[in-house]
């Protein structure tokens, strides 16, 4: 459950970072839209997908019980998370950058 509910979506996240860096311009709207927001939502449609997925191999439900009952809920989970991520992390770079490990102002704000 750690590995479905923690792992994946830190996997997620830290290769939305990765992207924004290698094919993105070093911009600090990026760093916080691309790994920040689109990070945490994709990160929750990896974690509920692939708890549904193994909910529908272990046999616990039917597709299409899940299919209708539980994923239309999704955009509603996924919404809040990246926004919250996306708040949380513009606060933390804006007062304390130094918190936050992958953020180097040197890469996003000086010499632009």
């Amino acid at each position: 459950n750690t590995l479905m509910t923690a792992a994946i979506p830190v996997l997620i996240a830290h290769a939305a970072l990765i992207f924004s860096r290698r094919y993105m311009a070093p911009n600090f709207f990026v760093y916080i839209f691309i790994p920040g927001f689109f990070g945490a939502a994709l990160g929750v449609l990896a974690s509920v997908g692939l708890g549904a997925w193994l909910l529908v191999v272990a046999g616990v439900y039917d597709a299409t019980h899940l299919w209708h009952d539980y994923l239309p809920y999704l955009p509603l989970v996924m919404l809040p998370e990246a926004v919250l991520n996306g708040m949380v992390l513009t606060a933390l770079v804006a007062i304390k950058p130094d918190w936050v490990a992958t953020f180097d102002d040197e890469f996003y704000i000086h010499n632009k």
